[in-house]
């Protein structure tokens, strides 16, 4: 069937492999439907991903190498990291360039750039700034392609450093990042004064703040937003001066589970309402809503389009979709293209 993109195509500009090395040809490898969709051609030479590779009848437990359990109550689903030593998924990801009309599914996130005004102050004279990044394996920065321990084209950055890569260029300010993430942690790791301490220790001036993705298989929203605001609290009476960017996670997969008969996606989407109460009584925080921009892209386009593993982790197309989000939280209007 034809591949439907974020927006319908008018024209397509360019397709190409993940890795931007392989340019395909119109007419031989793909075409546009009328629809504005993406065809592929059966004779063409774009790599596809068979439904008997992606879906197995039987799950074979091999320490989620290379499957996971389906949700249901029998088979598996295919797991493929991008690592230094594979593609993962981006093997049959397309980086598709095209024009398009202004209709999409996509609502702008909310402006709350006046909920930082010593970020905003020390960006507009220029002045050096610390940006601490504190989440789970996202904020670290899997599975960007730049990210040391996969190293491969296109070498893309990990969310947050696209975003402090905008704003020293848009600002000329010099932004140093210090990232404290850790993979497979929670909101409750978070929380615990052994590790926030080291937030504070950096005395930042922006903490990029990014837990979810973990805590939605088995926290309900009320513990996992208490959580957040004793992170909050903490960091802020150690830190009077720092400013907080809280990132709600995207969704995972919600075909499979660590388990037979389990999800990954459980609590995830009721994380943002919950959020947005707590946002009311904080000054100098303000919520970054992934979540919801993700389930507005998924509207339109797969899961398999936006993760590099199959299961819960962003490839480059999702991690420049979560920096978008940061930077229109921060900046407003005054994100724009430079």
């Amino acid at each position: 069937e034809p591949l439907r993109l974020l927006y319908p195509a008018e024209r397509i500009i360019s397709v190409r492999s993940a890795d931007l090395s392989v340019k395909y040809e119109e007419g031989k490898d793909y075409e546009l439907t009328g629809e504005g969709e993406l065809r592929i051609l059966p004779d063409g030479s774009i790599p596809v991903l068979a439904y008997d590779e992606y879906y197995f009848e039987n799950y074979t437990d091999d320490g989620l190498q290379t499957q996971i359990p389906a949700a249901a109550e029998t088979g598996a689903y295919i797991v493929a990291e991008t690592t230094k030593d594979s593609p993962g998924m981006s093997r049959w990801c397309l980086a598709v360039t095209y024009l398009h009309s202004d209709e999409g599914p996509v609502e702008e996130p909310a402006d709350k750039s006046g909920r930082f005004p010593r970020l905003r102050k020390k960006l507009e004279a220029g002045e050096a700034i610390k940006a601490v990044y504190y989440g789970d394996s996202i904020t670290y920065g899997w599975a960007s392609t730049a990210l040391e321990e996969v190293n491969r084209p296109p070498y893309c950055p990990m969310y947050a450093d696209l975003a402090m890569d905008y704003l020293e260029a848009k600002y000329g300010s010099e932004i140093a990042r210090v990232n404290l993430s850790r993979s497979g942690e929670t909101s409750a790791w978070a929380a615990e004064y052994a590790n926030y301490s080291r937030v504070c220790a950096e005395n930042p001036d922006l903490v990029v703040l990014a837990f979810g993705m973990n805590d939605g298989v088995v926290t309900e929203a009320r513990q996992f937003v208490a959580n957040i605001r004793n992170i909050v609290r903490n960091i802020q009476s150690r830190c009077p001066e720092t400013e907080i960017v809280v990132v709600t996670s995207m969704l995972p997969n919600d075909l499979v589970g660590y388990q037979q008969g389990t999800s990954l996606r459980n609590f995830h989407e009721s994380y943002p309402k919950a959020l947005a109460a707590a946002e009311e009584d904080w000054e100098g925080v303000a919520v970054a809503d992934v979540t919801a921009v993700h389930t507005q892209m998924l509207t339109r386009k797969k899961f398999q389009d936006t993760t590099s593993s199959n299961t819960n982790h962003p490839n480059d197309y999702m991690h420049r979709a979560y920096a978008q989000v940061v930077l229109r939280t921060l900046l407003g209007d005054g994100f724009e293209a430079l």
